[in-house]
């Protein structure tokens, strides 16, 4: 079983983490860990098994002629990783990207409004911007119910009148 270490956030314990999970949520050197079996807690970079996570790219080797090319740092998820908020981990809101479909074909009006904030959720989530990813999904799903209560209404209604 792959170790679980914990981190200080904000003087607040968080985890716990497997390694991939600490590269994910880019730890410092500075970042206090603490993993079971141990008396207190350390700093990430003194830690062995954490130490590659801060490793640089080796210099190039002497008299070797080549250029040093410029790094370029990648960063990227494969798996979204839980985000903090206010000290707390959360995972990303649904978007309901396909009640709002559903709901545009039942009701255009308010499947356009739904679709509008339904894509607005992934992108507020990746900006780092949590608070508007919950709200867009919220509203995106109050238009998704909106749309087909309206629906149900208008059936209702128009089933009387015959």
């Amino acid at each position: 079983m792959a170790k679980e270490y914990h981190i200080a956030v904000d003087g607040q314990r968080q985890g716990p983490f497997s390694i991939d999970d600490l590269r994910g949520l880019g730890i410092s050197e500075e970042t206090l860990v603490w993993h079971k079996g141990w008396e207190n807690w350390q700093k990430a970079g003194d830690t062995p098994e954490l130490a590659p996570l801060f490793r640089a790219a080796p210099p190039p080797v002497p008299g070797s002629g080549h250029i040093k090319a410029p790094q370029v740092t990648v960063s990227y998820q494969t798996s979204p990783q839980p985000a903090n908020y206010n000290g707390q981990y959360m995972k990303k809101p649904n978007n309901y990207i396909v009640w709002a479909i559903i709901t545009l074909v039942i009701s255009p009006l308010c499947g356009i409004i739904a679709l509008v904030h339904a894509g607005r959720v992934n992108r507020r989530w990746y900006s780092s911007d949590l608070e508007g990813a919950a709200k867009s999904s919220g509203k995106a799903m109050g238009w998704c119910i909106a749309g087909i209560v309206f629906n149900l209404i208008m059936i209702l209604i128009l089933s009387q009148e015959n």
